[in-house]
């Protein structure tokens, strides 16, 4: 099954077609992410005429974490290993991600500090384990035996890495930062 999207490989630190168990791994990120943008528009447009603090809250969540994040965080996880996670990898993180973000909604929405609080948490481990997806090393020493970052293609790959990373971080402290202003509220 070949691919039309290009994703480092890395192996060889090159741009290569998805193979299709990357591609598979990353779908249901992807799918899922894009149903939540367009929600979030649909949540907007819909509540134009007469916003309220919560549909501006639920649209940019649904737009920006439940969209775009989760592409970012599928596609990256899929593709930046150097293998393919495995199914069971995919489906629970797929899961924690669908479970806790559907939590941290509804407990916010309705005000449930406790389903707010369970989602929150859950999302967490959720992102613990995409970040745990990639090694904590890159493999640069490689690199420099062929000719350097670049003539490699590693710093793209590189920065690819840094900035999946940079995206979980971000989630990982805006999560309790979310609480404590919920909380406030």
């Amino acid at each position: 099954m070949s691919q039309h999207v290009a994703a480092a490989d890395p192996a060889h630190n090159a741009v290569v077609h998805l193979d299709k168990a990357r591609y598979a791994a990353a779908r249901p990120f992807v799918v899922l992410g894009g149903i939540g943008v367009i929600a979030g528009g649909l949540v907007a447009a819909a509540t134009a005429q007469s916003p309220s603090e919560n549909a501006s809250w639920a649209a940019a969540y649904l737009v920006l974490v439940i969209g775009a994040a989760q592409i970012a965080l599928g596609f990256g996880q899929a593709v930046l290993p150097p293998q393919a996670p495995s199914t069971g990898q995919v489906r629970s993180r797929a899961l924690g991600w669908a479970i806790a973000n559907a939590a941290v909604m509804c407990g916010t929405l309705v005000d449930v500090p406790a389903l707010l609080y369970a989602g929150s948490a859950l999302l967490v481990v959720t992102l613990i384990a995409f970040l745990r997806a990639l090694p904590l090393t890159m493999p640069v020493g490689r690199l420099r035996h062929r000719g350097g970052l670049r003539q490699a293609g590693g710093l793209r790959r590189a920065w690819s890495i840094v900035g999946y990373r940079v995206i979980v971080v971000v989630l990982l402290v805006s999560t309790p930062v979310g609480c404590i202003v919920s909380a406030a509220h």
